[in-house]
């Protein structure tokens, strides 16, 4: 898993998730990170490495209708979450997330 193009994967399932799927108005969409576990390097040190994707769920349809990976070193959930609600461009769906999501001084854009 380790040499997985997550960037390229997760824009690709973007592109054919958005083709393939439509969502209704007020759809509850669930949107939560999982790290990868076969991406896991330096697992003894401090600096550890991993490949997380957080997954928009459209909970009606049960399916996955957007991506976006992210390396823990690089970005954190809070950031990838509003990169990935940027490319999806949803109106009018009620989003779900965890409390991690509600911290003070994340976007307004996205409230």
């Amino acid at each position: 898993m380790v040499r997985v193009d997550f960037v390229s994967l997760t824009e690709a399932f973007n592109a054919w998730a958005q083709e393939t799927f439509t969502l209704m108005p007020l759809e509850q969409i669930a949107i939560d990170g999982k790290s990868i576990k076969a991406s896991l390097s330096d697992y003894d040190s401090a600096y550890q490495d991993f490949v997380s994707v957080v997954s928009a769920l459209s909970v009606a349809q049960g399916v996955v209708v957007g991506l976006e990976s992210m390396r823990n070193h690089q970005k954190g959930e809070i950031k990838t979450v509003e990169m990935l609600l940027d490319k999806l461009q949803l109106k009018g769906v009620c989003f779900s997330l965890d409390a991690l999501h509600t911290q003070k001084n994340s976007r307004a854009n996205h409230q």
